[in-house]
């Protein structure tokens, strides 16, 4: 099973992202890390700090279905793996433009990470505030 990378996974641990993970990585205090999955057994060692990967099924029941723009009119979640993107779709073409908030797959990225860059940047734009929402 394909999770998030560690630098998206901090990523998402920092701006207080909170699901159920699937695996984590545990970072020593001399900064050296490791992938467990949760059924392997670890040392509660003091200084470890241990930071969730997240699977994609997890990470899309985290994204809104539809955000709104500043006018209020509605853009709808739209995952087009033709052309390998996750974006954010106004349907009725009332807008000039009829996408909002777009992220576009990195070669050989896992379609988990794509996720997690898209709720990072909603989270940086003010759209989806972690602190307050829990997934």
């Amino acid at each position: 099973m394909k999770t998030t990378n560690y630098e998206l996974s901090k990523k998402l641990y920092n701006i207080d992202f909170k699901a159920k993970a699937v695996a984590q990585y545990h970072v020593n205090p001399n900064g050296t890390r490791a992938y467990r999955t949760p059924q392997i057994t670890y040392s509660s060692e003091k200084g470890i700090l241990n930071i969730p990967a997240y699977d994609l099924e997890t990470l899309l029941e985290a994204l809104p279905a539809e955000i709104f723009n500043s006018r209020g009119i509605d853009y709808q979640l739209q995952i087009n793996l033709y052309f390998g993107c996750i974006e954010y779709v106004n349907y009725d073409k009332t807008e000039r433009n009829d996408c909002l908030y777009e992220v576009e797959k990195i070669k050989d990225e896992s379609l988990a990470d794509t996720v997690a860059r898209l709720l990072i940047k909603l989270h940086e734009q003010g759209i989806i505030n972690f602190k307050s929402y829990l997934c």
